[in-house]
């Protein structure tokens, strides 16, 4: 179900769930170099995180709360491409870089969450 993001979270909980132990081992030491997979797409995969979470959510708790959850996004997402539309109407200098943003927030306000 997760592409990239709360695998290992679901993965974890699961284990957990079964009555699994997940050990924390402070002597070991890994190297995660942050956002290379990321950094040249970072809004399309911050989409695809939100997706994730959403989904996260509602497979382990449901439509009770992960409802709201999209409610809320969605509210935000629509307050963002507002927002930034009206910053980037009154400054033109702004405009090329709100863009993406823009676009970002109406994918999450207007398109489906699944």
């Amino acid at each position: 179900r997760f592409f990239l993001y709360f695998e290992e979270t679901d993965w974890c909980l699961r284990a957990r769930n079964k009555g699994r132990s997940i050990y924390y081992l402070p002597g070991v030491t890994a190297v995660h170099v942050g956002g290379t997979s990321t950094r040249a797409n970072y809004l399309d995969n911050l989409t695809v995180y939100v997706k994730s979470a959403i989904k996260f959510y509602e497979k382990h708790r449901g439509s009770r709360v992960s409802f709201p959850l999209v409610l809320c996004v969605k509210a935000v997402a629509t307050f963002n491409v507002l927002r930034w539309s009206i910053v980037a109407r009154l400054r033109p200098t702004y405009r090329q870089a709100l863009r993406p943003w823009i676009s970002f927030s109406k994918r999450l306000a207007f398109k489906g969450m699944g």
